[in-house]
């Protein structure tokens, strides 16, 4: 049975108010990635903002690895282990695409780029994608974009 590492349960946020989400409801499982779509921009900043600390639930409960918590402790974490991905690029165009996926995981000073490459084709040959591609972000097409910022906030 897969660990439940994010939790929320009936939450609301209440703005004016006016009710944005009345039953948010979202499980998030250990070793899974979330994608999600909004039906309008207010619901996307509103859960961004719950997502990075800045926005409490006005209702509802918040469980991280099992355990029911506070809103701040849960905030602490969740800002953490949040990746967005938006239309305008997180990547940086004048590095390598390794250096981009790695650069700020790394807790060391120096940039490794040999330890960088391997691991990048480690990533590539697991999730089995990206065969073929370009040196230099400038070079991605929107779709391979995307997939190396995913490879990046799964890193």
């Amino acid at each position: 049975m897969k660990r439940e590492v994010f939790v929320i349960e009936n939450g609301g946020i209440i703005q004016n108010q006016t009710p944005v989400f009345k039953d948010l409801t979202l499980q998030i499982f250990e070793g899974e990635i979330a994608g999600l779509a909004f039906d309008n921009l207010m619901e996307q900043r509103f859960f961004l903002e719950l997502l990075q600390g800045q926005r409490p639930l006005t209702s509802g409960r918040i469980c991280l690895e099992e355990q029911e918590t506070d809103f701040d402790a849960a905030a602490k974490k969740l800002c953490k282990y949040t990746a967005v991905i938006g239309r305008k690029s997180g990547l940086i165009s004048s590095i390598t695409i390794e250096d981009n996926i790695f650069l700020f995981s790394d807790c060391g000073y120096f940039i490794r780029q040999r330890s960088y490459r391997e691991r990048f084709r480690e990533l590539k040959e697991q999730f089995g994608i990206l065969p073929d591609i370009p040196d230099r972000q400038q070079e991605l097409s929107i779709k391979e974009r995307i997939m190396i910022e995913l490879l990046k906030a799964y890193v």
